[in-house]
Protein backbone atom coordinates (compact mmCIF):
# COMPACT_ATOMS: atom_id res chain seq x y z
CA UNK A 1 0.00 0.00 0.00
CA UNK A 2 1.28 3.45 -0.91
CA UNK A 3 1.71 5.85 2.00
CA UNK A 4 -0.80 8.75 1.90
CA UNK A 5 1.96 11.36 1.59
CA UNK A 6 3.48 9.54 -1.36
CA UNK A 7 0.06 9.19 -2.93
CA UNK A 8 -0.50 12.97 -2.54
CA UNK A 9 2.88 13.71 -4.12
CA UNK A 10 2.06 11.47 -7.08
CA UNK A 11 -1.33 13.11 -7.47
CA UNK A 12 0.17 16.62 -7.31
CA UNK A 13 2.85 15.67 -9.83
CA UNK A 14 0.26 14.29 -12.23
CA UNK A 15 -1.89 17.43 -11.90
CA UNK A 16 1.10 19.67 -12.62
CA UNK A 17 2.13 17.58 -15.59
CA UNK A 18 -1.43 17.56 -16.93
CA UNK A 19 -1.50 21.36 -16.66
CA UNK A 20 1.83 21.67 -18.50
CA UNK A 21 0.73 19.30 -21.27
CA UNK A 22 -2.60 21.08 -21.63
CA UNK A 23 -0.84 24.44 -21.85
CA UNK A 24 1.34 23.09 -24.66
CA UNK A 25 -1.74 22.21 -26.73
CA UNK A 26 -2.67 25.88 -26.94
CA UNK A 27 -1.59 27.87 -30.01
CA UNK A 28 2.08 28.79 -29.90
CA UNK A 29 1.42 32.48 -29.34
CA UNK A 30 -0.98 31.76 -26.45
CA UNK A 31 1.19 29.30 -24.54
CA UNK A 32 2.51 30.48 -21.20
CA UNK A 33 5.94 28.89 -21.26
CA UNK A 34 6.79 30.14 -17.76
CA UNK A 35 3.88 28.09 -16.38
CA UNK A 36 4.84 25.02 -18.44
CA UNK A 37 8.44 25.29 -17.26
CA UNK A 38 7.60 25.49 -13.58
CA UNK A 39 4.82 22.92 -13.72
CA UNK A 40 7.08 20.43 -15.50
CA UNK A 41 9.93 21.11 -13.10
CA UNK A 42 7.68 20.60 -10.06
CA UNK A 43 6.26 17.40 -11.54
CA UNK A 44 9.76 16.02 -12.19
CA UNK A 45 10.82 16.81 -8.63
CA UNK A 46 7.67 15.33 -7.07
CA UNK A 47 7.87 12.14 -9.12
CA UNK A 48 11.49 11.61 -8.07
CA UNK A 49 10.77 12.34 -4.40
CA UNK A 50 7.78 9.96 -4.54
CA UNK A 51 9.90 7.15 -5.90
CA UNK A 52 12.64 7.60 -3.30
CA UNK A 53 10.09 7.84 -0.48
CA UNK A 54 8.22 4.80 -1.74
CA UNK A 55 11.35 2.69 -1.75
CA UNK A 56 12.20 3.90 1.73
CA UNK A 57 8.65 3.17 2.93
CA UNK A 58 8.97 -0.48 1.91
CA UNK A 59 11.66 -0.86 4.56
CA UNK A 60 10.44 1.77 7.05
CA UNK A 61 6.67 2.12 6.66
CA UNK A 62 6.08 4.34 9.70
CA UNK A 63 4.49 7.63 8.74
CA UNK A 64 6.83 9.75 10.87
CA UNK A 65 9.86 8.17 9.20
CA UNK A 66 8.44 8.98 5.75
CA UNK A 67 7.86 12.59 6.85
CA UNK A 68 11.43 12.86 8.18
CA UNK A 69 12.88 11.65 4.88
CA UNK A 70 10.56 13.94 2.93
CA UNK A 71 11.74 16.97 4.89
CA UNK A 72 15.35 16.05 4.17
CA UNK A 73 15.01 15.50 0.42
CA UNK A 74 12.20 17.83 -0.68
CA UNK A 75 14.55 20.77 -1.33
CA UNK A 76 17.31 18.82 -3.04
CA UNK A 77 18.05 19.66 -6.65
CA UNK A 78 16.86 17.46 -9.50
CA UNK A 79 20.35 16.11 -10.19
CA UNK A 80 20.60 14.83 -6.58
CA UNK A 81 17.16 13.21 -6.81
CA UNK A 82 17.99 11.59 -10.16
CA UNK A 83 21.24 10.25 -8.74
CA UNK A 84 19.39 8.37 -6.02
CA UNK A 85 16.33 7.40 -8.03
CA UNK A 86 18.54 5.95 -10.77
CA UNK A 87 19.88 3.48 -8.23
CA UNK A 88 16.33 2.21 -7.92
CA UNK A 89 15.62 2.06 -11.65
CA UNK A 90 18.32 2.37 -14.32
CA UNK A 91 15.86 3.90 -16.78
CA UNK A 92 16.02 7.13 -14.78
CA UNK A 93 19.77 7.37 -15.32
CA UNK A 94 19.10 7.00 -19.04
CA UNK A 95 16.72 9.98 -19.17
CA UNK A 96 17.99 12.96 -21.14
CA UNK A 97 18.02 15.88 -18.72
CA UNK A 98 20.58 18.20 -20.31
CA UNK A 99 17.75 20.45 -21.50
CA UNK A 100 16.58 20.98 -17.91
CA UNK A 101 18.69 24.06 -17.33
CA UNK A 102 17.72 24.32 -13.67
CA UNK A 103 18.41 20.69 -12.68
CA UNK A 104 21.49 21.56 -10.62
CA UNK A 105 19.89 24.40 -8.70
CA UNK A 106 18.42 23.99 -5.21
CA UNK A 107 14.62 24.12 -5.17
CA UNK A 108 14.48 27.62 -3.66
CA UNK A 109 16.48 29.08 -6.58
CA UNK A 110 14.66 27.25 -9.35
CA UNK A 111 11.70 29.62 -9.11
CA UNK A 112 14.00 32.41 -10.33
CA UNK A 113 15.01 30.52 -13.46
CA UNK A 114 12.79 29.46 -16.30
CA UNK A 115 12.85 28.70 -20.00
CA UNK A 116 10.75 30.72 -22.41
CA UNK A 117 11.28 28.76 -25.62
CA UNK A 118 8.38 26.45 -26.45
CA UNK A 119 10.80 23.78 -27.71
CA UNK A 120 12.66 23.81 -24.37
CA UNK A 121 9.60 23.56 -22.16
CA UNK A 122 8.16 20.92 -24.47
CA UNK A 123 11.25 18.78 -23.83
CA UNK A 124 10.89 19.26 -20.06
CA UNK A 125 7.24 18.24 -20.19
CA UNK A 126 8.23 15.21 -22.27
CA UNK A 127 10.87 14.24 -19.72
CA UNK A 128 8.30 14.65 -16.95
CA UNK A 129 5.90 12.30 -18.81
CA UNK A 130 8.65 9.70 -19.32
CA UNK A 131 9.54 9.96 -15.65
CA UNK A 132 5.88 9.63 -14.64
CA UNK A 133 5.66 6.35 -16.53
CA UNK A 134 8.86 5.00 -14.95
CA UNK A 135 7.92 6.05 -11.41
CA UNK A 136 4.36 4.77 -11.61
CA UNK A 137 5.61 1.48 -13.00
CA UNK A 138 8.17 1.22 -10.22
CA UNK A 139 5.73 2.06 -7.44
CA UNK A 140 2.97 -0.25 -8.60
CA UNK A 141 5.25 -3.17 -9.44
CA UNK A 142 7.94 -3.09 -6.75
CA UNK A 143 7.19 -4.79 -3.45
CA UNK A 144 10.67 -5.30 -2.02
CA UNK A 145 12.93 -2.33 -1.23
CA UNK A 146 16.22 -1.81 -2.93
CA UNK A 147 19.03 -0.75 -0.62
CA UNK A 148 18.39 2.45 1.31
CA UNK A 149 21.88 2.45 2.81
CA UNK A 150 23.29 5.22 0.59
CA UNK A 151 20.36 7.51 1.23
CA UNK A 152 20.36 6.79 4.94
CA UNK A 153 24.07 7.56 5.20
CA UNK A 154 23.79 10.74 3.18
CA UNK A 155 20.86 12.06 5.16
CA UNK A 156 22.19 11.04 8.55
CA UNK A 157 21.93 7.62 10.05
CA UNK A 158 18.74 8.19 12.02
CA UNK A 159 17.30 4.69 11.45
CA UNK A 160 19.10 1.38 11.64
Amino acid sequence: MVNKHIHELLENAENKLFFAEKELTRPFEDSVTFAVCHSSNSAIREYLVSMILYNYSLQYPEDDVIQDIFKKIENQNIEFLIKFASRLDQRIADLEISHIACSGLPKEFQADMYCIEVASVNKCAGTARELADIVNNYIYNTHQPKSNDDLRLLLGNFHN
